[in-house]
């Protein structure tokens, strides 16, 4: 297996020069996360038993600290890219009740900050907005 192909498990970083196969305290060269580490083996699968599909393999508290595992094998799909939808979902849903211009989080322009602040209090309690 090529380095070239396999990403770093915590940021997504490629392993670049990093040499195969890899040494026990072998880190990421961007973030420092252990690469010789459960997180980044190809038997990694939170579905199973223990995390590994490797059923001899000893069982490894800290998925993401170097280990000495024999059954270590570096895996292409080691990286998950974080799913940030709900948290941009909520966000919208925060800007939406309180007012605001979807993303950058400002009050309408139209009203001073004070009016702007008395204004969101009177939605949220559901009173009418004095003019």
């Amino acid at each position: 297996m090529a380095a070239d192909r396999l990403l770093c498990w915590k940021c997504g970083s490629p392993f670049g020069d990093i040499p195969l196969p890899l040494a026990r305290a072998t880190q990421c060269k961007s973030c420092h996360a252990a690469l010789h580490c459960c997180r980044q083996c190809d038997f990694y699968d939170t579905s199973v038993a223990n995390s590994c599909r490797e059923p001899i393999a000893e069982k490894v508290q800290d998925k993401t600290r170097s280990n000495f595992c024999g059954y270590f094998r570096p895996g292409v799909d080691a990286y998950i890219a974080p799913d940030t939808q709900p948290a941009a979902r909520a966000r919208s849903e925060l800007d939406a009740l309180f007012g605001l211009d979807p993303g950058d989080g400002s009050a309408p322009a139209a009203l001073s900050p004070e009016d702007a602040a008395r204004a969101k209090l009177n939605k949220l309690f559901g009173l009418k907005t004095e003019k």
